[in-house]
């Protein structure tokens, strides 16, 4: 398949565009995407006897971020719901969206920022549970001593879909200064700072921890210092799954619920388990993750999802003929009703 319908949460001008999977990720600025298209039939779930298979996505270094089914599957919530995760990663939420839109995965979990924007280019996508709140930092050189250091520099984000860029510009107008943002993967960042190509990098944890050593920078700013409290990460998927598999759709949700509950009553235990997904030490782990900030039940707030959607207006990043109703949009983009119907 050469290609298929597409929707590029950054550039993509007309909704429900034909352009192919090249041209979409020469779009992105973010670099080479660990997204490997594979028709629009291999996302669906896959049942075996009474197993179900669901194809799923998270992003590279962000263990911290989707919590909920880290968990779980350390605990066996997802086999004693009936399900076996089909993981796959993907350097930045945009890229984890497109494999939605291409079928190679049916839900995963990335920023509320990719989904506003990828919906309002016609994706049919849905977030259907929050993961986690805050969870972002901004590492700088040690040339950085303070926010107006930063002025007239590059620093590095993941994309100008993610909200670690949204998070930036906030960070900006707060104290005054202009940034050039670099469009980059997460894993180079560290590299790229320590060649002094970038000042700084803004980006999700564990990765901002894990590579402070490696980069030589430290932590100039968390995101609960530029905005206390917003709602970073959500379990999103496919309005199609959701339609076309209900079983599906309850078993995955119930299963990340069960998850995310654990986290907040046992918080200790997360430690190990993002260490060990993402390849560090726990003494790193457990630094990383007094950043991010979980709570159960996984429901979303409206008025926080509003808020992203007038920041991305803004910003220039959504126009406003693509949600000339910013209310009925968030609407029709929630979905907290499995949330709302688990009792777990």
């Amino acid at each position: 398949m050469n290609k298929f319908q597409s929707f590029c949460p950054c550039c993509d001008p007309i909704p429900s565009a034909s352009i192919s999977r090249r041209a979409f990720l020469g779009t992105m600025g973010a670099g080479a995407a660990a997204v490997a298209v594979s028709g629009a039939m291999s996302g669906v779930a896959r049942a075996q006897g009474s197993m179900k298979t669901l194809p799923l996505g998270g992003l590279v270094g962000a263990a911290a971020h989707n919590a909920g089914m880290e968990m779980a599957q350390a605990k066996g919530f997802d086999k004693a719901n009936g399900l076996v995760i089909d993981r796959k990663e993907y350097n930045a939420g945009a890229f984890l969206l497109q494999a939605i839109a291409a079928g190679e995965v049916i839900a995963g979990t990335c920023g509320n920022n990719p989904t506003i924007l990828a919906k309002a280019r016609g994706l049919d996508v849905k977030i259907v549970g929050r993961s986690n709140m805050e969870g972002s930092v901004l590492v700088v050189g040690p040339d950085i001593k303070s926010p107006s250091d930063l002025n007239g520099r590059k620093v590095g984000t993941p994309g100008v879909a993610a909200i670690q860029d949204t998070l930036m510009l906030r960070y900006e107008q707060k104290h005054g200064v202009k940034t050039e943002h670099v469009f980059m993967k997460v894993t180079d960042m560290p590299t790229m700072l320590r060649n002094k190509e970038i000042a700084g990098y803004i980006v999700w944890e564990v990765t901002g921890h894990a590579g402070l050593k490696m980069g030589g920078g430290r932590v100039l700013a968390t995101s609960h210092d530029i905005s206390p409290g917003h709602e970073c990460c959500a379990l999103v998927a496919s309005g199609k799954f959701l339609r076309d598999d209900p079983d599906g759709a309850q078993r995955l949700v119930k299963t990340f619920a069960q998850g995310l509950k654990y986290v907040v009553e046992h918080p200790a235990e997360l430690v190990p388990v993002v260490a060990k997904r993402d390849g560090l030490d726990e003494d790193t782990a457990r630094l990383a993750l007094a950043n991010v900030k979980y709570a159960y039940p996984p429901i979303n707030d409206p008025a926080d999802v509003a808020t992203v959607v007038d920041s991305l207006l803004a910003s220039g990043k959504l126009e406003r003929r693509q949600v000339p109703d910013p209310r009925k949009f968030v609407e029709d983009l929630l979905d907290n009703r499995l949330v709302k119907s688990l009792a777990v």
